[in-house]
């Protein structure tokens, strides 16, 4: 399935993904809000300028790196203190780990990344914690699918709700590529769905305890 956020612009961008795994998605229905401003606690509000691309030159895969299309899109924040995603839809109370990718190319360079650092914010239930972040060099090339990206654990609130935020001077105030979200595994197995900011691909992984 794709998401195509549409062009640059103001007000946040909503859609709604089936999602087959119940246990995780009660109502078989993820909904996902960007925005750029300033509000973390409602998505909906975050009604600044967001400039988006859809771009062609991107590192091709090579190597460990096997995911370029995850790196083909971004969307960019250049109004408020940030960008925010917001999930919707979660069992309550249930904790995911969630990936998220920061990355745009030079102008000079269609494959170089941008200098700059990028964090990650866990903004759910009104908290301002730090997931974790990285800074990029001039010209750098990813080396395997998790360069230019942070992943850690979030937990839904009692609504089943998780809120994100990038703040980054890679580009803009807040700069998001595309997301992962996981189960967090347990013993007898773990489900796993995937989604970007341009795209959605749904995919199911088992594991076994030998």
């Amino acid at each position: 399935m794709l998401w195509n956020v549409g062009a640059d612009g103001i007000n946040a961008r909503t859609k709604g993904f089936t999602i087959t795994d119940t246990v995780s998605v009660p109502s078989g229905l993820l909904s996902a809000i960007i925005g750029a401003g300033s509000d973390a606690t409602d998505v909906n509000n975050d009604n600044g300028s967001l400039n988006t691309r859809s771009r062609t030159n991107v590192p091709p895969d090579s190597g460990s790196f096997t995911q370029s299309n995850l790196l083909t899109d971004r969307v960019v924040s250049t109004t408020g203190t940030g960008l925010f995603l917001s999930l919707s839809g979660f069992a309550p109370n249930t904790t995911f780990s969630i990936q998220v990718w920061g990355y745009d190319t030079q102008n000079s360079n269609p494959y170089g990344a941008k200098p700059g650092t990028f964090s990650l914010y866990d903004r759910t239930n009104g908290a301002n914690s730090l997931i974790g972040s990285f800074t990029s060099v001039a010209g750098a090339l990813p080396t395997d699918n998790n360069t230019f990206s942070v992943v850690g654990n979030f937990t839904s609130d009692k609504n089943g709700m998780i809120i994100l935020e990038s703040i980054s001077n890679i580009d803009g105030t807040g700069i998001m590529n595309g997301f992962v979200v996981s189960t967090v595994p347990e013993p007898m197995g773990v489900s796993l769905f995937a989604g970007g900011l341009a795209m959605l691909a749904l995919r199911r992984r088992r594991s076994r305890v030998s």
